[in-house]
């Protein structure tokens, strides 16, 4: 799952959030 979020987290950083639930890293980013 990890690998996901190489392509998918600069792309869609929500996607990232929902896998990983990572919500300060996400917010982070916004």
């Amino acid at each position: 799952m990890r690998r996901l979020s190489i392509p998918q987290k600069p792309d869609r950083p929500d996607i990232d959030d929902l896998i990983f639930g990572d919500d300060h890293k996400t917010q982070s980013e916004k």
